[in-house]
């Protein structure tokens, strides 16, 4: 992810936005209540991502001021509002490139 983000920071002129859709574990993985946490190491790695796995938001939010974008928006909707039967919890994270 970090190698695409680089490539997207080339990229853009300063002041591009840039828009993710990405799937995210909850920030306490120890919440037993959440399945997404049990649920995600299945499918990610198994069939879908093949290597590296879901992560957390903050750590897309680091991975995208590493890369050289300021976060101007980080969304999620709260896993008590999603029927529990959807699988993954999404986040929308928007960034500008800085410099």
């Amino acid at each position: 992810m970090v190698r695409i983000l680089q490539g997207v920071h080339k990229a853009l002129k300063p002041g591009g936005t840039v828009n993710i859709l990405v799937p995210v574990y909850p920030e306490d993985i120890t919440d037993r209540d959440n399945y997404n946490v049990d649920f995600f190491p299945a499918f990610f790695i198994g069939a879908a991502m093949g290597q590296g796995g879901p992560q957390k938001l903050s750590v897309y939010e680091r991975w995208l001021r590493e890369c050289g974008f300021e976060v101007t928006k980080a969304l999620t909707k709260d896993a008590a509002e999603i029927p529990p039967d959807v699988i993954p919890v999404q986040a929308v994270l928007t960034a500008v490139k800085t410099a």
